[in-house]
């Protein structure tokens, strides 16, 4: 009996194991510094399902605005962020609202 239930703890913790190799982990968030207008890094290449936060760093206020529509932050100011989680492949070309020169890529594989 004590043999039985060692083989199956053992098969439990086999199968926990496996389980945790398998299942995909997390690729580490992608952070985009705002500083004197401009996007830094300004060209990203990321996974599906990868987060990219942006922070202001800059006095002025900024957006965040996908040129198709994807996405649109609000106006955030020095020291705010703007996170987004990119959930389908693509090239996704992003600007400033209020300053269009300030513009950024995020490619998504």
């Amino acid at each position: 009996m004590n043999k039985l239930l060692i083989l199956i703890g053992v098969l439990i913790l086999g199968v926990g194991v496996l389980f945790f190799l398998r299942t995909p982990q997390k690729s580490s968030d992608i952070t985009v510094y705002i500083k004197n207008y401009a996007f830094t890094p300004s060209t990203l290449k990321l996974s599906k399902g990868q987060t990219v936060t942006w922070i202001n760093q800059d006095i002025a206020k900024h957006t965040i605005t996908d040129d198709k529509g994807s996405f649109n932050s609000p106006f955030f100011g020095k020291n705010e962020k703007f996170s987004y989680t990119f959930t389908h492949s693509g090239t996704f070309s992003y600007h400033c609202e209020p300053h269009p020169y300030m513009k950024g890529t995020v490619e998504v594989n």
